[in-house]
C-alpha cells in the first residue's frame, strides 16, 4: 500500500478489499469537504475505511457497525484512532414508518 493509504487488516473471502480500494485507491470520498473540528459519524461503518479515511482530518469519529464480525474488525483497524465504535445500529421513525441507517 502507498504511504498515504494507512495498513488495513483485510478478511479473506470478504468484500473488505474491494471496500478498502473505493475510499483509498478510486478516491470516492475526494470531493468531501472535512474540517478539523468537524465529529463524523459513520453509520454501517463495516471494517472502518471511511472512518479511517476522516479520523486524520476532523476531531473524531463515531462508528456504528450492527454486524458482530465486521465490528469485530472495526475495532480492529481503529486501535490508536479518534474512532469511537458503537456494535449497534441506527434506527428512525415511529413504530410504523421504522428505518435503519
Amino acid at each position: 500500500m502507498s504511504k498515504n493509504i494507512p495498513e488495513i487488516k483485510c478478511r479473506p473471502w470478504t468484500y473488505d478489499q474491494f471496500i478498502v480500494d473505493e475510499v483509498f485507491e478510486k478516491w470516492v470520498y475526494n470531493d468531501l469537504t472535512l474540517n478539523e473540528d468537524d465529529i463524523v459519524l459513520d453509520i454501517w461503518a463495516n471494517i472502518w475505511a471511511f472512518a479511517c479515511y476522516a479520523a486524520p482530518k476532523v476531531k473524531k469519529v463515531v462508528a456504528f457497525e450492527p454486524e458482530r464480525e465486521n465490528f469485530k474488525q472495526l475495532v480492529i483497524n481503529t486501535e490508536g484512532m479518534k474512532v469511537t465504535c458503537n456494535n449497534w445500529a441506527i434506527w428512525g421513525g415511529d413504530e410504523k414508518h421504522r428505518k435503519s441507517w
